[in-house]
């Protein structure tokens, strides 16, 4: 489902209590330069901290994100937030983050207040563990349901805490705030199957593996042999009497005891000097007698029809 959004964050550090003497722990959160540049559309200097050292950040600057006139930071408080305003195409953040040991946070509210209009955020991490002791990114999506047109608000609640003493860094809890707009998806009737997408032209962007008007259609590459059928992309489900990844191999007794090949189920087609269902018999050594034979390997009246056997019933 293609998505137009606009999202607007609103950021403010929640009180703290004096719990760490001599200034913060080594705790950080931020967003990259790269991810600055992503979300202006041209390079960034440096990184953004939101926590820097266990400490809320008072120096955002709003030099570092202009562009042109337009910035996603606006450096208008209100109500001491520090708003972000990120363009149409970002339905995502992605935040990083470090800590010495032993730290835990916990996402203590995911919330959404219209859920009809976008769901809750989504988070590539586990609401509660240790933080990593290393730079490491984690992601925030907010998805529109694509359902109605409208703003919903997000309300993000994050704590970072001492896991021994169980005392939280000066900044925490951190309360994230999102005004996001969303915008109706285009629908497509039939509905797009198999994880299709719905485009702005009212057709289906079919996942790999499928085609079709509303992406019902299984595609298999190879096809699939023998009559197979492709029942789940690059799966066939095979007749019987066929095996293999895309049933290419008949099914003869003993595999035609390894003097011949399957060609067909049940029928063995015999290397010279061999003969009999299974290719299990030498025969003379005779010019007439060595052209290779086939054999159906059922006890059935046999013919002999110049260099083939065929099955006369």
């Amino acid at each position: 489902m293609i998505r137009y959004c606009q999202l607007i964050l609103a950021a403010f550090i929640g009180s703290a209590v004096g719990l760490f003497s001599g200034g913060g722990p080594a705790v950080d959160l931020w967003l990259s330069a790269d991810e600055v540049s992503r979300i202006l559309g041209r390079h960034a200097s440096g990184p953004l901290y939101i926590i820097q050292d266990g400490l809320p950040n008072p120096s955002l600057s709003p030099s570092l994100l202009r562009s042109n006139g337009n910035s996603f930071y606006d450096s208008t408080d209100i109500d001491q937030r520090t708003r972000f305003i990120l363009p149409a195409n970002a339905d995502s953040l992605k935040i990083s983050w470090r800590a010495p040991k032993p730290f835990h946070y916990t996402f203590m509210e995911l919330q959404s207040s219209d859920p009809s209009i976008m769901g809750p955020p989504l988070l590539s991490i586990t609401l509660e563990d240790s933080m990593p002791n290393n730079d490491t990114e984690f992601r925030m999506d907010f998805p529109c349901t694509g359902e109605r047109t409208g703003i919903a608000s997000v309300n993000v609640i994050l704590r970072i805490r001492h896991f021994k003493s169980g005392l939280d860094i000066p900044a925490s809890p951190i309360h994230l705030s999102f005004d996001k707009q969303c915008v109706e998806a285009p629908t497509c009737e039939p509905r797009c199957a198999n994880g299709g997408m719905c485009n702005q032209m009212g057709r289906c962007d079919c996942a790999d593996g499928f085609y079709g008007h509303s992406c019902r259609i299984i595609f298999c590459i190879p096809h699939c042999y023998n009559s197979g059928t492709c029942v789940a992309p690059g799966v066939c489900e095979c007749q019987k009497g066929f095996i293999g990844d895309r049933c290419q191999k008949a099914i003869c007794t003993d595999d035609c005891t390894g003097h011949g090949y399957c060609y067909k189920p049940g029928y063995c087609f015999c290397y010279r000097g061999w003969t009999g269902p299974k290719c299990d018999k030498r025969i003379d050594n005779s010019p007439k007698a060595l052209e290779a034979t086939s054999y159906r390997s059922k006890n059935v009246r046999l013919v002999k029809n110049r260099r083939f056997w065929s099955d006369t019933t």
